[in-house]
């Protein structure tokens, strides 16, 4: 599964969400560096609706590529 991490980015952007925020909204919390990680590699459905939670988004489906 491929993520769009252009469309993450920018709506990190939108809301003015770092890495690091994105990174303690996330459920376990993760660290900036895994957060950079999941945005690049994310490969799970579970994960990509946490973000997707975190970015105010209606549909994680949003999200993939």
């Amino acid at each position: 599964m491929r993520i769009n991490t252009k469309k993450i980015k920018d709506e990190m952007d939108r809301l003015g969400i770092t890495p690091e925020m994105l990174g303690r909204m996330l459920k376990p919390p993760r660290t900036r560096q895994a957060t950079a990680y999941i945005i690049e590699q994310g490969k799970t459905f579970a994960v990509i609706e946490q973000i997707a939670k975190a970015l105010r988004l209606d549909d994680p489906k949003d999200l993939i590529i």
